[in-house]
């Protein structure tokens, strides 16, 4: 194997470990924003409680 090659194989390596976590924060930022929107519901709902009592 050269140097090049090795260098080649190394830059592949860390191209599918960047997509796989690149994937993974796609993951995360869904769930932060699922959690936004949940919150705001709770919020919402918490308000037009306390305005009933």
């Amino acid at each position: 194997m050269t140097q090049t090659d090795f260098i080649q194989r190394q830059l592949d390596d860390l191209d599918q470990r960047l997509a796989e976590i690149e994937e993974a924060l796609k993951g995360f930022d869904e769930l932060v924003t699922e959690r936004d929107r949940l919150r705001a519901a709770r919020a919402a709902l918490a308000g037009e409680t306390a305005d009933v009592r």
